[in-house]
């Protein structure tokens, strides 16, 4: 999706926008499917997934920022993905329909959509973050306090916690139960990794904004791209876009 200001060529934002982008994505649902998603979604156990993702907001980004915000020069884009036709169908004649997108107190001009779903061939590929991959676990001090911890690319854990995940995921989509050991997925950093700090309602997030190579079955590989890979999706992390030619 192609954004664009609607009075001059810069656009600010406060650097913690992700709960802005996710209102503005509820808001261009029906009423139906928002209230959905929101309140209860695809539930597995204690947890809630939502299957969709958003990306950062993408384009020119000036130097420094301007009074606390971060400054962009020009068009933005933007990618949304989901599993659920319905979600993509629904948001996208929404969008069309209102024609901008309310960021805050921000209105962004619709420029254009393009749907498009990725084509996987084989069962490897390298994606490259379009929003930071969130793995973490909650864990219980010795006083008996809980606290977060997160990992990051390379440490065996956050291949543990990817897989899981995307199992449940796949279970709550397709229905069908896949054994860790059977789904033979492999993750690898391929390069260094960048740790990005958000906040989201006043709650600290770690990600990681990296190049991946994935290997896998070819349609956990299709639910990595379209639900996003590991944690939070819903809030703006994990989601990915396949490196072109890279073979």
């Amino acid at each position: 999706m192609t954004l664009a200001p609607q009075h001059g060529s810069i656009t600010e934002v406060m650097p913690n926008y992700n709960h802005f982008l996710q209102s503005a994505i509820y808001a261009n649902l029906s009423p139906a499917l928002a209230n959905y998603l929101h309140t209860r979604g695809f539930r597995h156990g204690e947890r809630a997934f939502k299957l969709f993702t958003f990306s950062r907001l993408m384009g020119k980004r000036l130097k420094g920022l301007d009074n606390g915000k971060l400054v962009f020069e020009g068009k933005l884009n933007l990618v949304i993905s989901s599993p659920i036709d319905e979600f993509i169908s629904d948001l996208g004649f929404n969008l069309l329909c209102n024609g901008k997108l309310k960021l805050g107190t921000i209105d962004l001009a619709i420029e254009g959509i393009e749907a498009r779903q990725e084509e996987i061939k084989g069962k490897e590929l390298i994606v490259h973050t379009l929003s930071p991959v969130v793995t973490c676990s909650t864990l219980i001090k010795p006083g008996g306090g809980k606290y977060t911890c997160y990992y990051q690319p390379g440490e065996g854990e956050f291949l543990q916690q990817i897989t899981m995940n995307l199992l449940k995921k796949y279970y709550l989509w397709q229905g069908d139960v896949i054994n860790p050991k059977e789904a033979n997925l492999e993750i690898k950093a391929m390069g260094p990794s960048r740790q990005i700090i958000t906040t989201f309602k006043g709650i600290i997030i770690k990600g990681y904004m990296c190049r991946l190579r994935i290997k896998g079955p070819i349609n956990l590989l299709h639910l990595a791209i379209d639900a996003g890979l590991g944690a939070k999706n819903s809030m703006g992390f994990g989601c990915l876009e396949v490196e072109r030619n890279w073979r």
